[in-house]
């Protein structure tokens, strides 16, 4: 592990992080497999779960998270479908501690990668916020790759509210302490949405140990265009990094293959587990649709 030593700010931060990550896991109602796979910018680690031989679908992240943040959705996914949730190169996971610069297709080429080592030739995808990005990336340089992509809450559309970027740089620049990662939830999860605390605890030791790393930036029409397999987009009503009806009216401007567009009552920025039951429901469907 003194390889990912490098994305945090101190020892101590890693090995709380690795243990929350340990923690997430735990929650996994369901069998799984540990997976180790090549790619050009190191090695990646991928949770795998769900029957062989069953529809698949790639489970990138959100940005500075892990693969065991999908735990509410492997849970009841896994039985229907074969999921494979990869940690992101140089974040919260156990995967290879490169940051690549989010300008040129590098994130593109690491997910295209995954696939090749997974022997995957057109998985349908689901990503929420910086994992949707992952999945847009990915169509620029491999849209063949893609056969269906669900998009959650996604980065890479429009810019991050003014407001939440203000609120987010005063809350970073206090002292951290024990209610700064509740200042962060209740931020992407403004009221009336409840906060699970317990994910606030899961998350805090990343939060407060992992150097920060740029946000994904948004995308030129170009590379929204090259998503070609069908599409489907959910945004919560209460999201508050990216403005969802702006994030709506981009979509469909500019994605050529979107075949449902929703904006999620009672949710915010996590969808995934603001409205689990709705949110693995309309993946399920979707992903099985002939």
């Amino acid at each position: 592990m003194d390889d990912l030593l490098p994305l945090y700010r101190t020892p101590e931060g890693m090995a709380s992080a690795m243990a929350a990550y340990d923690s997430a896991l735990a929650r996994l109602r369901v069998p799984y497999e540990t997976l180790a796979v090549p790619t050009r910018f190191g090695q990646t680690r991928v949770l795998a779960a769900g029957p062989r031989g069953a529809p698949t679908l790639v489970m990138p992240h959100g940005w500075n998270g892990n693969a065991a943040g999908w735990w509410p959705q492997i849970n009841t996914l896994a039985e229907s479908l074969r999921l494979y949730a990869p940690d992101t190169i140089g974040q919260a996971g156990r995967s290879a501690p490169a940051r690549p610069s989010t300008r040129g297709p590098a994130y593109g080429l690491w997910l295209a990668d995954v696939l090749d080592a997974l022997q995957l030739a057109r998985p349908a995808l689901v990503g929420g916020s910086g994992g949707a990005w992952l999945i847009l990336k990915l169509a620029e340089v491999a849209p063949e790759r893609i056969g269906r992509a669900i998009l959650l809450s996604p980065a890479g559309f429009v810019p991050p509210r003014l407001r939440f970027l203000l609120r987010a740089a005063w809350i970073g620049m206090l002292r951290p302490d024990a209610t700064t990662p509740m200042r962060y939830a209740r931020l992407a999860s403004p009221p009336p949405l409840r906060i699970d605390e317990s994910e606030v605890r899961l998350g805090a030791p990343a939060l407060l140990s992992l150097k920060p790393q740029l946000p994904p930036p948004v995308l030129p029409n170009r590379t929204l265009r090259r998503l070609a397999a069908p599409t489907m987009l959910l945004v919560g009503e209460h999201e508050a990094i990216f403005p969802p009806r702006a994030v709506l009216g981009r979509a469909r401007r500019t994605l050529p293959n979107l075949v449902h567009a929703e904006i999620v009552s009672m949710a915010g920025h996590n969808l995934s587990y603001e409205q689990p039951e709705l949110v693995n429901a309309r993946i399920l469907d979707f992903v099985m649709l002939d």
